[in-house]
């Protein structure tokens, strides 16, 4: 029975220990707080990125990217922190001639499905012998 503590006796030593931890922790927040960080980036979400690979900011200032097609840089961002968006990138991709043709998805045929229903229909009717 020795043993045994009371819960009260715990919750009571857990909230000075955790009033001896607040002030540090209050402490390290505003040094965060005041330190100067980069502005995050963003995570780039277009399809265009699958095909351009970022150089980085060049002697003039600006940020670049790299076509992987045919080597072709073009500005991304500006000095002024200003985007240029990604639509020029697409229609780089669209007239890129070193950019390999996507393979064309064959058509869909209806007579393969209606042979594949058939066939279904068929099955259903020997296992279940009624048709």
């Amino acid at each position: 029975m020795d043993q045994l503590i009371d819960m009260n006796e715990e919750d009571a030593l857990a909230e000075i220990n955790l009033e001896d931890t607040q002030p540090q922790a209050q402490q390290s927040e505003t040094q965060v707080g005041e330190s100067t960080q980069a502005p995050r980036k963003r995570r780039k979400t277009s399809l265009v990125w699958e095909d351009f690979v970022s150089v980085g900011v060049e002697e003039d200032g600006k940020e670049r990217a790299k076509c992987l097609h045919c080597g072709t840089k073009l500005v991304t961002r500006s000095e002024t922190n200003h985007s240029f968006g990604t639509h020029h990138l697409q229609r780089h991709l669209d007239t890129c001639s070193k950019k390999p043709l996507k393979e064309a998805k064959p058509a869909y045929d209806q007579k393969i499905d209606r042979g594949l229903i058939i066939l279904i229909h068929l099955l259903t009717c020997r296992y279940y012998r009624r048709c």
